[in-house]
């Protein structure tokens, strides 16, 4: 491509360098992009000196967007003006010259960030013409400065935390308290239940030892009854031994006339008389 631009007598487009207004341009940009409430300073004042004027803010945008809008134009216009150039006399220099450049393709690529960039800071401005739109409608509004709004702010929503705190906590005390309440009532009662508890518990502890107490002298006098009356019975039985081997059976013969007894036989009479006689007692 560069061998067709020195035989049709062109040269190619020269890029030019940053020169010193480009990088106040830049420095301007730079401080122009700045987020416009990074930092709150503690002191109103301060921020109220250092603050600069919306209308000159805006002039400064609109001003660095026209030279950045400028420069892709100036560009295209030399371009083409030396694409168009057709006097021998300036083609001949030009040969010479384009031997010494470097080649077209390098300008390309120095020229391609360089749009790129421009791009970039195109976007940019036009964010902070947004942000500047949304300052100035900001000012507009009652309240002063974006300062005094943000601090307005910052008050009423304080404010609204410590209402809700404040609500928080005393219903946070009163569901306590109630609780409270609840628990210690609960605990009156389950120390009266148990109270009540060990004096039954106790009442009948002491029913038991009396039972238990009454059932071991019922079993001693039982035992005592039942010896007794074994002992007795073991005496009558000694007693009534003893009395039968002392005493013996005696017969008895009674003897009559028939005239007394009648009509009565002498057996008869016999079997009367050894019938034994009752035992004494």
């Amino acid at each position: 491509m560069v061998g067709s631009l020195k035989q049709g007598g062109q040269e190619p487009p020269e890029v030019e360098e940053p020169g010193p207004q480009d990088g106040d341009t830049t420095q301007e940009l730079a401080g122009v992009l700045r987020p416009p409430m990074a930092k709150v300073p503690e002191r109103r004042t301060q921020q109220e000196g250092k603050r600069r004027p919306e209308h000159e803010a805006t002039r400064d945008l609109t001003v660095q967007l026209m030279r950045l809008q400028a420069e892709p134009r100036q560009l295209q216009d030399k371009a083409d003006k030396r694409h168009n150039c057709e006097h021998p006399a300036e083609i001949r220099p030009l040969e010479g010259r384009c031997g010494e450049d470097p080649p077209l393709h390098d300008m390309q690529d120095m020229l391609e960030p360089k749009q790129k960039v421009h791009e970039e800071m195109c976007k940019k401005l036009q964010g902070m013409q947004h942000q500047a739109e949304a300052i100035s409608s900001l000012h507009s509004q009652p309240g002063g400065t974006d300062l005094e709004k943000h601090h307005d702010l910052l008050v009423s929503e304080n404010a609204r935390l410590k209402r809700d705190l404040q609500r928080l906590r005393s219903r946070l005390d009163y569901e306590n308290k109630q609780e409270l309440a609840s628990l210690r009532e609960r605990l009156l009662q389950m120390e009266q239940h148990e109270s009540e508890r060990k004096a039954l518990v106790c009442a009948l502890q002491r029913e038991v030892q009396q039972k238990a107490e009454q059932l071991a002298e019922a079993g001693l006098r039982v035992r005592d009854s039942v010896r007794e009356r074994v002992e007795e019975e073991e005496r009558l039985n000694r007693r009534l031994r003893e009395y039968q081997l002392s005493q013996q059976p005696q017969i008895k013969v009674w003897r009559q006339s028939s005239s007394v007894v009648g009509p009565l036989n002498v057996t008869d009479v016999c079997a009367v008389g050894e019938r034994p006689s009752p035992s004494p007692p």
